[in-house]
């Protein structure tokens, strides 16, 4: 992939649009990751929206050994084995549209791996996946667990979800969208993997057209940082 400094909202915009996601090298490494954020658009603020989480709005992501005491995360139940495919927040009712991924200190041993929702339909009929419905892997005390459709709309956008982690598939469609996709290559479909090396190198994905996950983390490589911030838009 050929480097890039982009100067314009606009390329942002059209690189998302075409491709679900875009890759900045060394971009804007001398500002805050918030500051950036905030003028590329709408932050979700995950420390006043769920306060109960002790997440910060801006969180700083680094490889971590597996323990039985944190699986209810990623690096609690894989450690630094690969990540799977999946749509950050899936079990949101809308999760977020966007997150930024930003370089702080880099690895060219690990990748972010990004797939379009688009290359499913290969291996995925739609009608299965509109009839999909999953539920919540967790819900607060006393609360109703609510179904969460596979394929979703807001507005005029289409998304997808997947986690199979986070989601438990409540119906026949979503148990063989499950078994389906618990034995894919994911490298035969159109995956893209991407390294976040220098500082500033920063990717933004499309959180409803792509799914992401990670690779596999060398403990040579456990001082990578990265920053997330989620955005529930990008202005144009």
């Amino acid at each position: 992939m050929h480097k890039t400094n982009p100067t314009s909202r606009e390329y942002i915009v059209a690189q998302l649009n075409q491709n679900g996601y875009v890759m900045l090298h060394e971009w804007r490494s001398e500002e805050k990751t918030i500051s950036i954020a905030r003028s590329l658009g709408t932050v979700v603020d995950i420390k006043t929206l769920l306060p109960e989480s002790k997440h910060p709005t801006v969180q700083s992501l680094t490889p971590g050994y597996k323990t039985e005491s944190s699986s209810n995360n990623y690096t609690g139940t894989y450690g630094l084995g690969e990540f799977p495919m999946h749509t950050d927040l899936a079990h949101w009712a809308q999760p977020p549209r966007y997150f930024m991924l930003r370089c702080q200190k880099g690895s060219p041993e690990v990748t972010t791996n990004i797939l379009p929702c688009s290359a499913l339909n290969s291996i995925l009929e739609m009608s299965t996946l509109r009839r999909a419905l999953t539920k919540p892997r967790q819900t607060g005390q006393g609360n109703i667990p609510f179904l969460l459709p596979l394929v979703f709309r807001a507005g005029n956008v289409c998304g997808f979800r997947w986690d199979s982690l986070f989601l438990v598939p409540m119906n026949k469609a979503a148990v063989q969208v499950a078994d389906i996709l618990s034995r894919v290559l994911w490298v035969k479909l159109r995956m893209e993997s991407l390294t976040l090396v220098k500082n500033g190198d920063t990717v933004i994905i499309d959180n409803w057209r792509c799914l992401h996950g990670r690779s596999k983390v060398p403990e040579s490589e456990m001082d990578r940082k990265l920053e997330r911030v989620y955005l529930s838009e990008v202005y144009t």
